[in-house]
């Protein structure tokens, strides 16, 4: 098995797209000196990427709903080569994966995909947000440029709404629990240095049929909320979970779940 490798190069190309530069993927001695790694630490979202598509290509059925989540269980060091395992029973059964370093010290995501119930009941509300049409689809199209290997319409619509939250909801969602947690002069900002933000889990939620590649999707409309549904606080750290539910065309169709890690830089 290859290792994979998540460069210099990719990186730049994720932050881009999701507008995630948080310091630890561009700045070593920040790195260094919040978590201790040597050197810059990957996007968890851009390491991701290959477990989804991989998870895609399973027998799943046509119509129902599927769920896959990932814990982010350990940073990942970008000067290292990593391996993933995808493993499943069988047709339509859970899959469970994981992705580690190539030496095998340590798991550093680990995760599993399979149908369920989904109970839509709680996502009666109205969606609050809205992409306009041009907007959504001209950022498609810049994924799909950006990351080929990824084609699946689930992937890039996960990929666009987690781009959306960091580019336009990440400040404020918990900036008064980082407020009431840190002191007033903190904030919750991907971008600087004097908080560390980690994600510690994502979940979706999705419609089996989005499982199609992304260019026999046909959209005219993409509406949105974001929930934010847990949080505790610990000595030094935050821990906060939001849901983004996502209708398409009207139905709801998806709903992203990132679980996120704040602490004040010491």
């Amino acid at each position: 098995m290859n290792p994979l490798y998540f460069g210099a190069e990719a990186a730049k190309a994720w932050a881009a797209f999701s507008g995630d530069y948080n310091p630890i993927h561009f700045d070593p001695q920040f790195a260094r000196n919040t978590i201790g790694s040597e050197g810059t630490v990957v996007h968890g979202m851009l390491a991701m990427l290959g477990l989804k598509q991989a998870s895609a290509r399973a027998d799943w059925p046509e119509e129902g709903w599927l769920q896959w989540t990932g814990m982010l269980k350990q940073a990942m060091p970008g000067n290292v080569g990593y391996t993933q395992e995808v493993n499943a029973t069988g047709p339509g059964s859970k899959i469970r994966f994981k992705l580690g370093c190539a030496d095998g010290q340590g798991k550093n995501i680990l995760g599993n995909c399979a149908e369920v119930d989904f109970d839509s009941h709680r996502y009666r509300e109205p969606p609050r947000y809205s992409i306009a049409a041009e907007d959504f689809r001209g950022r498609l199209a810049s994924f799909c440029r950006d990351f080929p290997d990824v084609h699946c319409a689930w992937i890039a619509l996960d990929a666009l709404m987690f781009a959306e939250y960091i580019q336009k909801h990440s400040i404020n969602t918990f900036r008064d629990d980082i407020i009431r947690r840190f002191g007033p002069e903190m904030e919750l900002d991907f971008g600087r240095s004097s908080m560390l933000t980690m994600q510690t889990h994502h979940r979706d939620t999705f419609r089996s049929r989005l499982l199609k590649d992304l260019s026999e999707l046909q959209l005219e409309r993409i509406d949105y909320d974001i929930r934010k549904i847990d949080e505790i606080m610990t000595a030094d750290s935050l821990f906060a979970t939001i849901d983004i539910p996502v209708w398409l065309d009207g139905d709801l169709s998806l709903v992203v779940q990132i679980g996120l890690m704040a602490r004040k830089k010491t």
